[in-house]
């Protein structure tokens, strides 16, 4: 996608936490963030990857290459699963009943909503994401 799109702007939609605020302590829960883990390590690894190549970018506009000068003009955003309660509980994750996907639905609809009201401004001008503080 970083190669072929013309786009500057990359909204990352995230369905597990970066951060968790307390240890998994049943087999449930272990089982869970290992799961989690599991899923999210590519991503992770290619958001380090766009965090720390843009840290080596030459100091100068014009001692920058195309892809330095790609790198640096990326403007990040995200949407995270935190306020969406129906993904809090691990039991729901595998859950593939229509009605329950519908819910999912609505509520990635509304917090993708709430995302677009509280940033759209910041749309192909600024990051409303800091790569370098959550990856770096």
């Amino acid at each position: 996608m970083f190669y072929q799109c013309d786009s500057r702007d990359v909204l990352l939609v995230l369905l597990n936490p970066l951060e968790h605020s307390s240890t998994p302590r049943s087999m449930e829960d272990i089982e869970t963030r290992i799961g989690e883990l599991s899923f999210s390590a590519n991503f992770m690894r290619e958001m380090r990857m766009f965090a720390r190549a843009a840290d080596f970018a030459g100091p100068s506009w014009f001692t920058r290459g195309r892809l330095e000068r790609r790198l640096l003009a990326m403007r990040f955003h995200m949407i995270d699963s935190h306020q969406v309660e129906s993904l809090q509980r691990s039991e729901t994750k595998l859950i593939a009943y229509a009605p329950f996907l519908e819910l999912l639905r609505a509520q990635g609809r509304e917090r993708g909503a709430q995302w677009v009201n509280a940033h759209w401004d910041n749309v192909g001008r600024r990051p409303t994401v800091d790569v370098k503080r959550l990856f770096g």
